[in-house]
């Protein structure tokens, strides 16, 4: 049985809408998405009635078993954007979410409260820019 895998750390939002749809036509889909995006619950601090890509991809999929893991580091540097404009977009420190330097990934008995099925831990992070430039027009 395929299992669809739904991680973080990053995306950016010009990426979710594609990603999903890509998601609506393959058999085993691995999206790496942002850890607000993954989940398998509505809501987000920002916005209470926030319906993320995973909850969206499980009503339009319910044929797919989905985990949604939240990645937990020990701090470091990720490449963040404020925005849709490529210029918001840079290396910015990042907290600790987790004290266990080990990589590790561990399953909740039942999805939690924020819809994660469970935590991927891997330790520091380093931002890596994207592959490729921004085109600016």
């Amino acid at each position: 049985m395929p299992v669809a895998f739904i991680l973080a750390p990053f995306t950016s939002a010009n990426i979710v809408r594609p990603t999903l749809l890509a998601c609506l036509y393959c058999t085993i889909p691995q999206q790496l998405v942002g850890n607000y995006h993954n989940r398998l619950a509505p809501s987000a601090p920002w916005d209470a009635h926030y319906e993320p890509m995973g909850l969206l991809l499980s009503r339009l999929r319910p044929d797919l078993p989905l985990t949604a893991l939240d990645v937990a580091s020990t701090g470091g540097t990720a490449w963040i954007c404020l925005s849709a404009s490529p210029d918001s977009c840079y290396a910015r420190p990042t907290k600790a979410t987790t004290e266990m330097k080990e990589r590790s990934v561990s399953l909740h008995a039942a999805m939690d409260k924020n819809g994660y099925s469970g935590v991927y831990r891997i330790g520091p992070m380093t931002a890596s820019p994207p592959a490729v430039p921004a085109v600016v027009k």
